[in-house]
């Protein structure tokens, strides 16, 4: 049996410094996974999950999540192998339908699809598989690169970890949203507690 691990979720409206000061409270607290959601219209969870990652030691780290629509399989996988080498082996990827983007003119067809091939790629990409690809749903639809821009080797570690572990930490529900929420098929809503109704992209707010 599997232990369970307890994680916490950040939105990613803070300063910078302030991710990193929160990421070493969580470790120290005994948090096992640190999320930064990846919510429409707020910064990109890469920044604050590299923050975070030069702070803390333990902790693994991903975004709640990424979705194949508004970010090429290939861009996902560049940025999971970034985090990676940034936390020595702790970063995690969280895959998601997205929600909120047909307020941006993002079509989402064929969602369960869409997440398998993105995964399908991610995984090739990060054990430096130099067969190509053709998908029929994400980008990309012809041969992708075999190596990643920036880093010394193909991470297999990561790609093993993916393979081994799903699209997060304890294998999440893909029916979840862009912030790792869980949602039905087809279902637009915000979450009320966030402020945010139906069809309503968050907003960063000034500080």
């Amino acid at each position: 049996m599997s232990t369970a691990e307890i994680g916490l979720g950040l939105q990613s409206d803070k300063r910078a410094g302030d991710y990193a000061r929160l990421a070493r409270r969580a470790e120290e607290h005994g948090f096992d996974v640190l999320s930064v959601f990846g919510d429409l219209m707020y910064q990109p969870p890469i920044f604050p999950l590299l923050e975070m990652a030069a702070a803390t030691e333990r902790v693994r780290l991903g975004a709640a999540c990424l979705n194949p629509y508004s970010l090429a399989p290939y861009e996902i996988a560049g940025q999971l192998a970034a985090l990676d080498l940034a936390s020595h082996g702790r970063a995690y990827l969280g895959l998601a339908r997205g929600t909120w983007l047909g307020a941006v003119g993002i079509a989402q067809p064929r969602p369960l699809t869409a997440l398998a091939e993105a995964a399908r790629v991610v995984r090739l990409l990060l054990a430096g598989d130099a067969g190509g690809v053709r998908g029929g749903d994400v980008p990309p639809r012809a041969r992708y690169p075999a190596a990643l821009p920036g880093t010394a080797s193909p991470p297999a570690a990561a790609a093993g970890r993916l393979g081994a572990e799903g699209s997060g930490p304890g294998r999440p529900d893909r029916r979840r949203d862009q912030g790792g929420r869980q949602r039905e098929p087809g279902d637009g809503r915000g979450d009320p507690r966030a402020g945010r109704g139906r069809g309503r992209p968050g907003r960063a707010r000034p500080r």
